[in-house]
């Protein structure tokens, strides 16, 4: 029998845009704090937005900008939680204020993937998706299954004529990734990250294109899930049970 274990959920601590803060200190702060006293879990999901990032006013939001507050962020994390890494103990998901400003998608989480370096990626391991870098990969513990998703990048199949190039949305090799990725695990649970709500106000692009929301819920309907989309709140689909005991900041 596995043992038991307990992780927690957290998710969009970026500062305000009107003053350029990039990440809120004081809040993510207290969060750390409590958690790793009163709980200290096996390890945190974070759900996106760590920092301002691309939102910030009057900046070059570019590679390097982007690259330093999330360093910044990885630090903060570190001394809240009295940890000398985050490799292990911290698991993020790629928010859209996280993202440069480059229209090159794979410029646009270099960033990313210097921060997070320790994540897993296509180049170390052959089961995660490549072209992607750190943004999608999975990782086991015990008895379950984590799997991480990026769902900032641009769709292209919302048939919105006023979907402005928006940051939400869920590719069709992602969701091919994602169903391989659960027929091949053994695990007796499947937990799913992903920033964007699946069901949310899709005309304010807070939810992820109804296509894609359809194609979600066919591979759920075939495995044990449990899903956390932080940018919003939390939710649960299909989940029949557990011997994880989670608790979510969201």
């Amino acid at each position: 029998m596995s043992p038991n274990f307990k992780f927690a959920v957290l998710g969009d601590s970026r500062g305000t845009k009107a003053q350029s803060i990039q990440i809120n200190k004081p809040v993510l702060g207290k969060l750390l704090h409590d958690i790793k006293k009163y709980h200290n879990p096996d390890f945190i999901l974070f759900g996106g937005d760590m920092i301002l990032g691309r939102a910030t006013l009057n900046v070059d939001a570019n590679t390097s900008f982007i690259f330093s507050n999330l360093l910044e962020w990885e630090m903060f994390v570190k001394k809240s939680l009295g940890v000398n890494s985050l490799n292990g103990y911290v698991f993020p998901a790629i928010g859209n204020h996280d993202y440069s400003n480059s229209d090159n998608f794979k410029e646009s989480i270099k960033a990313f993937n210097k921060a997070f370096y320790y994540l897993p990626s296509n180049s170390c391991n052959e089961d995660m998706l490549d072209g992607y870098g750190k943004t999608v990969y999975y990782f086991d513990y015990y008895n379950s299954r984590f799997i991480v998703l990026n769902t900032v990048f641009k769709s292209s199949s919302s048939g919105d004529p006023e979907d402005k190039q928006q940051l939400i949305g869920i590719t069709p090799e992602q969701l091919n990734w994602l169903e391989n990725t659960l027929s091949n695990s053994n695990s007796t649970n499947n937990f799913i990250l992903l920033h964007s709500p699946i069901i949310g106000t899709y005309q304010d692009y807070y939810s992820l294109p109804f296509d894609q929301q359809e194609a979600l819920f066919r591979i759920f309907n075939n495995y044990r899930i449990e899903v956390f989309d932080t940018l919003v709140k939390s939710a649960f689909y299909d989940t029949n049970g557990t011997c994880v005991d989670s608790f979510i900041y969201s």
